[in-house]
């Protein structure tokens, strides 16, 4: 047996996991590109459409409506909506780069070791899923905290307009 044939042969996998890295980072941000391009057609439609909504609104619905809400709502929400769609062409892709890493495992050493990997990448979603919803769970904390606070600063920007508007400022 050679005893440089280990060597070459993991010389032969570094260059071949090197290659497919290159490849992968490289399709990976045209498709987070596309995918954020697509992301900002549907917020220019999504920020037409609320501002046509809020045109028709009462004289009565515009006053009772929450300022800060209305933010936090095209902000926070606008934004999570755009990062969800520029990461979604990567559903797609990602299956096949999966496939194709499990074929190329199983030809190349042997299917334990594609069965190994198939093992880890399902607990790794399971470890992902449950992360993700904990984080769901902050997200909806924060945005309440955020409401709250939006609210408070508009109250206190209308007050101070108040303020001035009546020539208030030395009796308070």
């Amino acid at each position: 047996m050679d005893p440089l044939a280990k060597v070459s042969t993991g010389c032969w996998l570094c260059a071949v996991f090197t290659v497919c890295s290159f490849t992968a980072a490289m399709l990976k941000r045209t498709v987070i590109q596309t995918g954020l391009e697509m992301s900002l057609k549907v917020r220019k439609i999504l920020m037409a459409s609320i501002y046509d909504k809020i045109g028709k609104l009462s004289m009565k619905a515009v006053t009772s409506t929450n300022s800060g809400k209305l933010i936090s709502l095209i902000s926070a929400d606008c934004f999570m909506l755009e990062r969800g769609m520029a990461f979604a062409p990567m559903v797609f892709t990602t299956p096949l780069t999966n496939i194709a890493v499990m074929i190329f495992l199983a030809v190349r050493q042997h299917w334990s070791s594609a069965v190994v990997v198939l093992v880890f990448f399902v607990l790794m979603l399971v470890a992902q899923n449950l992360n993700g919803a904990a984080l769901k769970n902050k997200k909806v904390k924060e945005s309440l905290f955020n409401d709250k606070r939006i609210k408070l600063v508009s109250d206190m920007v209308n007050g101070i307009r108040t303020i001035k508007s009546y020539g208030w400022e030395n009796h308070y």
